[in-house]
């Protein structure tokens, strides 16, 4: 061979291996372009994407989003499940690469891409991120390892077999991707709730701060639980199938005529529907209305939104959860507010008016009809027994006489508020508006002789319902008697303060008090003193309570053997002032205990019969046999001028 021919040959041996060197650089360059890459098909794709299409067979699919919304726009226009697709960018983001293979390895195992399944794909996914639009091939099953093959259309035209997640992504039919739920709002901020049935009442619910109101078909309190449930029910509600929507225009300017949705065929037109759910957001002057119409042959029925064509089908297990009967919308708590935040009772029988008030210290102090403290045990015995009410029945809505159950004129008014009663409005106001009702007041009826219930409204409301009666029997006939809610407590005198003793009987008379060194000694002294009796007074007159107020007003003391008392026991206070406190203790009262008042003060209490005991239990030990008591130390008045 000669020499020429031998340099030629290996110019062609040295390219040849730079072409192979160059290709083999190309392919790892592109595997190493891959392998930089996240390990999965696409990158992360972000927030940005705001257009998503997909082409498999027949079906054609584009949604877009705006306002942070997914929308169907072909080939229908309808709101699309924004959960759905979410799902599906994540899908499409960690769809892993099991095997990459490029244009020159297909070339060189002498295949194409229609042998890849690209020629056609079974499917197109296009994206719009940002404003560049990515596009997703799926083609055929991948001989190994259950996966697929796909292809992103990149420079290097690779085809990467992947999971079979990716024919997770594809919809069946554009209502696949179809947003289902029927209300798309928060029931909390639903702000008012309008239901008409057919052949029923006209239902309409506010909310007024954290309360809701009935407003109609009468004003009254809703039971805020009850209706949390109802709109609960109404927001879960999801449609089972979409029956018909509205073609799509050809064109823009021939939207108007577009056909008409069939509305009297599914019974969807206001009047004929079988019942109308109305809700507002907020301010919003319009609402939102779904109308329910004829059942469907498998038994759901019929629905559509009053703003919106599409006719779709709700299950009626569903609806049987909105068939909520009026009265359990009812609030059955007569008061609204809790005991603690009762401020202000008032309670009327016949003409006759009690007005108890909570004063800022929290002790309770009667201002109608006479001005003095009240007894908190019996203050707050009657706010429980009335402040935590149940309704037991409603009556009918059509029962509205309510002279027929006692209720006009009532025989009790009873006021539980965190206030005094509001001023009447003025009449004109009144006129161009109804006077909603006092939801504070209740009027009773008076019960009638052993029945469980009886009738009660609240001032100025048309409906009535019942109540327990037992509370309403233990106000009696003289509910009104502020004897009955008139501190009982006589004595409240810290034992450190009392410094002199003295008792007197129609028998005896004696007095101790304390010496410089702080003990008790008889006066005039002589005498040993008792001193169980002392302390066991001391600690009485600590917190000396009667069973009860039996009069008020500068009454006959002779009547309960007050004017000249069988005892009188004095107590002198620390000052310079004389302070002392006298108990004139009487006859027995009727019943058990002892007429008691305190002197300067014109109500008369009754005492427990222990406590009338107490006090006549000696003061002082009986003087030494044979040695008279000394006489000689003068001593200041026993008991006041009786």
């Amino acid at each position: 061979m000669s020499a020429r021919t031998t340099l030629w040959l290996l110019v062609a041996a040295l390219c040849l291996a730079a072409a192979l060197w160059l290709a083999e650089e190309h392919d790892r360059r592109a595997q190493s372009r891959l392998a930089q890459q996240t390990g999965n098909v696409w990158p992360r794709l972000g927030p940005e994407v705001s257009l998503l299409s997909v082409e498999a067979g027949d079906l054609r699919l584009e949604c877009a989003r705006r306002d942070g919304a997914w929308f169907i726009e072909q080939p229908l226009r309808a709101r699309a499940d924004a959960a759905r697709i979410e799902r599906a960018l994540s899908l499409l983001e960690s769809l892993p690469r099991r095997e990459v293979i490029t244009a020159r390895q297909r070339q060189e195992r002498g295949l194409t891409l229609a042998d890849y399944g690209f020629r056609p794909p079974r499917a197109r996914l296009t994206l719009r991120v940002r404003d560049e639009r990515r596009q997703l091939q799926i083609g055929a099953d991948a001989p190994l390892g259950g996966g697929v093959y796909v292809r992103t259309l990149d420079p290097e035209d690779t085809v990467i077999a992947t999971s079979r997640d990716a024919l997770d992504l594809l919809p069946t039919a554009v209502d696949d991707w179809r947003d289902r739920s029927v209300l798309r709002e928060e029931p909390e901020r639903v702000a008012r709730l309008e239901i008409r049935r057919q052949g029923g009442a006209f239902l309409q619910l506010v909310r007024a701060g954290n309360a809701w109101e009935i407003r109609q078909p009468f004003r009254e309190r809703a039971d805020a639980a009850a209706v949390a449930r109802l709109l609960d029910a109404l927001f879960a509600l999801r449609v089972t199938r979409f029956v018909w929507d509205p073609p799509l225009p050809a064109a823009p300017d021939t939207a108007a005529l577009a056909p008409a949705a069939p509305d009297e065929a599914y019974g969807l037109v206001p009047d004929m529907a079988s019942a109308r759910f109305q809700v507002w957001y907020g301010a919003d002057p319009v609402g939102v209305e779904l109308l329910l119409g004829k059942a469907a042959e498998d038994g759901s029925v019929y629905a559509r939104l009053r703003d919106a064509p599409s006719v779709f089908l709700l299950d009626t297990n569903d609806l049987a959860a909105l068939e909520v009967d009026f009265d359990a919308l009812r609030d059955r708590d007569v008061f609204p507010l809790e005991p603690e935040a009762v401020r202000w009772i008032g309670l009327e029988q016949g003409d006759r008016r009690l007005t108890i008030v909570r004063e800022e210290d929290g002790a309770w102090k009667l201002t109608e009809p006479a001005d003095y403290l009240a007894d908190r045990p019996a203050v707050e015995h009657l706010l429980s027994s009335f402040a935590r009410l149940r309704v037991e029945r409603f009556a009918p809505a059509d029962q509205t006489n309510l002279a027929a159950v006692g209720l006009q004129p009532p025989e009790f008014r009873v006021r539980l508020a965190a206030g005094p009663p509001a001023p009447p409005p003025d009449p004109a106001a009144a006129a161009r508006e109804p006077t909603p009702p006092d939801f504070d007041t209740l009027r009773i009826a008076r019960p009638a002789a052993g029945a469980a219930d009886v009738a009660a409204a609240f001032e100025g409301a048309a409906f009535f319902f019942y109540i327990p009666a037992a509370p309403v029997s233990a106000l009696g006939t003289n509910a009104c008697d502020p004897l009955l809610y008139r501190d009982r407590t006589l004595l409240a005198l810290a034992p450190s303060n009392v410094v002199r003793i003295a008792v007197a009987s129609d028998r005896a008379e004696a007095c101790v008090e304390r010496d410089a060194a702080g003990t008790w000694v008889s006066n005039p002294p002589g005498r040993g003193v008792v001193a169980a009796t002392v302390q066991a007074w001391l600690e009485l007159c600590a917190n000396l309570r009667a069973l009860r107020a039996e009069a008020h007003g500068a009454p006959d003391l002779a009547r309960y053997g007050l004017e000249r008392p069988a005892l009188a026991v004095t107590l002198g206070l620390r000052g310079d002032g004389g302070i002392q406190k006298t108990v004139r203790l009487g006859r027995a009262a009727p019943g058990g205990g002892r007429y008691a008042l305190i002197q300067g003060a014109d109500d008369v209490f009754v005492l427990p019969d222990d406590v009338a005991a107490l006090f006549a239990q000696p003061l002082l030990e009986p003087p030494a046999p044979g040695r008279p008591p000394n006489t000689n130390s003068p001593a200041a008045p026993l008991v006041p001028e009786l």
